[in-house]
């Protein structure tokens, strides 16, 4: 093509990564400065070495796009990704002409086969979510023109842009007397922001529920964090003692919300803790404007990675609020030196 693409680090100018995911038409949460920085604490325990290389895509020395990328050091192996997953496709701004964001996006493509040949990165998988867009994208098909294998996972969203009536009666059936019933039994709150105690109540209660440490004490503090600075949010359970029952958190950017971690007291399993929470954070999204609510991913016995029925289980609670099940493209590449875009 004779020429290359613009770029700037995020890690070069935090604002103004911000400021281009801002200008997105819809902005997934896991593109999200809090986000990126979560994922990066999250892997760097779990790795040998985890590097950030998220980009602002510039045009006319302009911002008109982003790119979160990862680095990951495991071993002799090099591997690309973002939040130290499945590598996600770059998002322009709205309104952006349909023809410089096809370009932008071939531009991009090259962008990344020339960071795998300087890291001598052979292999990479890349992931495509729901962004509130019809068909395929540019990216998607630029893929499948050089040989991608697709393999179709699902996400469970619901939509927010309707009252809390119509939301509320796309539930399962029964789940609107489990919210009753949990709302009478417990006292809940919803923190816009947290003390550090009640943060280290939730953080004591994942630890008894799951049995071990699953992560640094850093991602943590960044969680919380992100409550006072309005990124995120927590919802707290508590039975007549005052003593947490469950809690979840969740994220948001200006578009979408998240489900990023919950916690419910193990002996009440069989009780709607976890319906009472989900509710609450519905509620709180819609007050906020959000567009989608990202639940989680939906788990199905005939999936290529053969989930646990734990995994089942918990999708299949998730999808009782759904409004819409989506497709999600994992596509796995293997590099080749003479891949055209």
């Amino acid at each position: 093509m004779g020429q290359s693409i613009k770029t700037k680090l995020r890690t070069e100018d935090f604002k103004e990564y911000e400021k281009a995911v801002n200008s997105l038409s819809y902005c997934p949460v896991v593109y999200t400065n809090h986000m990126i920085d979560y994922y990066l604490e999250y892997f760097r325990e779990r790795t040998d070495r985890i590097i950030d290389k998220s980009i602002i895509i510039m045009h006319e020395n302009m911002a008109c796009g982003v790119w979160p990328i990862t680095l990951i050091y495991s071993r002799d192996t090099v591997t690309i990704g973002s939040n130290g997953g499945s590598l996600l496709p770059p998002l322009f701004k709205a309104g952006l002409p349909t023809s410089l964001e096809g370009k932008l996006i071939k531009l991009c493509y090259e962008y990344l086969l020339e960071l795998c040949r300087h890291y001598e990165i052979k292999k990479y998988e890349t992931e495509e979510q729901f962004i509130n867009k019809q068909g395929v994208s540019e990216w998607h098909l630029i893929g499948l023109r050089n040989g991608n294998r697709v393999v179709l996972g699902y996400d469970i969203f619901l939509n927010l842009e309707r009252s809390l009536e119509d939301i509320k009666a796309g539930f399962r059936r029964r789940y609107k007397a489990l919210i009753n019933q949990a709302a009478r039994n417990w006292d809940y709150e919803i923190y816009s922001k947290v003390s550090k105690d009640v943060w280290l109540e939730f953080q004591d209660l994942h630890y008894q529920v799951s049995g071990r440490k699953t992560r640094s004490g850093e991602s943590w503090d960044l969680q919380y964090a992100g409550i006072n600075a309005g990124q995120n949010f927590f919802i707290g359970l508590r039975d007549a003692n005052g003593c947490m029952v469950g809690g979840g958190l969740f994220a948001t950017s200006k578009t979408e919300g998240f489900y990023a971690v919950g916690a419910y007291d193990r002996s009440l399993f069989d009780k709607p803790v976890g319906h009472l929470v989900q509710y609450l954070a519905i509620e709180e999204m819609v007050r906020r404007g959000l567009s989608w609510y990202l639940i989680g991913k939906k788990f199905n016995t005939g999936d290529e990675l053969v989930p646990t029925e734990k995994q089942i289980k918990i999708s299949n609670f998730k999808a009782g609020f759904c409004s819409h099940i989506f497709p999600r493209y994992t596509s796995q590449i293997i590099i080749n030196r003479s891949d055209p875009a």
